[in-house]
């Protein structure tokens, strides 16, 4: 499947030279269109709702920063591409995938093509469980002084040790097991869910944004969890790896 691509730069000559680089070294890009400016941009990525976006941060009427806080439900992916390399803790913030600076290097454009391709992959089979396809949800039992109640992991948020037993935390609903905290996580998909802390195992799928300066992933229910400092720098690369650099 193509990765459905936007370019957005107020210069043609530099919405050119992307179009030209993707086109000859990038098979997997489909380019839906081009454009110049914050008006036109947000007309055009709800229409043709792409999965990546190529995002000049100065525009003529406007910022990509101003494209990007009127897009936000759209679900697209940002790489923003810039000649002003203050800006890059700005774009960080808002969940770039990554952030090129101009003349645009083949390598570093690579390296987020790879990123755009595995956080779809990613997506892709987080709605694949959701949807009950050919991967269908892996349900988890859990024991509790009621009784036994079997849960897909796709609706768990984060499992938290308490003891010997286990905390599972569903959006609406907490559940606690008999069961410890190791053995949930050699049960569970390790490509969906990672042991960021003694105390908490996640599902990455649920992340909404991870804050490595103060520790902590925030999940899109808002609730904060902490990351542990050993287990930091692993996680990071392991999320860098399948979602793409999401950092606050």
């Amino acid at each position: 499947m193509n990765l459905r691509t936007l370019i957005v730069d107020d210069s043609k000559l530099n919405r050119d030279l992307i179009r030209i680089l993707l086109e000859d070294k990038f098979p997997q890009v489909e380019i839906v269109g081009e454009t110049a400016s914050v008006s036109d941009s947000v007309e055009l990525v709800r229409k043709l709702r792409p999965d990546l976006i190529f995002l000049d941060i100065q525009l003529k009427d406007g910022t990509g920063f101003d494209i990007v806080n009127q897009i936000r439900k759209e679900d697209a992916m940002i790489v923003f591409v810039t000649a002003y390399s203050e800006y890059a803790i700005r774009a960080i913030k808002e969940n770039a995938i990554d952030y090129l600076l101009k003349p645009i290097n083949f390598k570093d454009l690579q390296i987020a093509i790879d990123k755009a391709g595995k956080f779809r992959e990613m997506k892709n089979l987080t709605l694949a469980r959701h949807s009950g396809g050919a991967q269908r949800p892996h349900k988890i039992k859990v024991i509790t002084n009621k009784g036994s109640k079997f849960i897909s992991e796709t609706e768990v948020l984060y499992l938290q040790a308490d003891g010997k037993y286990t905390e599972i935390r569903l959006r609406e609903e907490n559940y606690v097991s008999s069961k410890n905290l190791k053995l949930y996580e050699e049960q569970l998909d390790p490509k969906l869910f990672y042991r960021i802390h003694h105390s908490y195992l996640v599902n990455v799928s649920r992340i909404q944004k991870i804050s490595p300066h103060l520790n902590i992933v925030v999940l899109d229910n808002k609730q904060e969890l902490p990351i542990s400092v050993r287990r930091k720098d692993e996680f990071l690369k392991f999320m860098a790896q399948f979602q793409g650099n999401r950092f606050v």
